[in-house]
């Protein structure tokens, strides 16, 4: 379950990079001006590994400039939930 998550984040992340047309190296930039300091290299590593706080994730957003998230976990297909079935996408 770990990595499937860690995966989903690493996508999620880098989808609304690619959607406002964002690099790294901007990013980087963006967050700097947040007070966030973070080289491009190792940002590029820490979004790709998805090895990343929700804090973060949230200064992201603000430096995206992105107002409302919304995104659906694709199913993982060996997790189960409380009453043993397959968990739920979640929206």
């Amino acid at each position: 379950m770990q990595e499937f998550l860690t995966s989903e984040s690493a996508l999620i992340l880098k989808g609304l990079l690619a959607r406002y047309g964002v690099t790294y190296k901007e990013l980087a930039r963006r967050l700097e001006r947040l007070g966030v300091s973070e080289n491009e290299a190792p940002l590029r590593n820490k979004i790709n590994r998805g090895t990343f706080s929700f804090s973060f994730f949230l200064h992201c957003m603000v430096a995206l400039g992105v107002e409302d998230v919304r995104f659906q976990l694709r199913k993982d297909p060996g997790a189960v939930g409380a009453a043993g079935d397959a968990m739920p996408t979640l929206e």
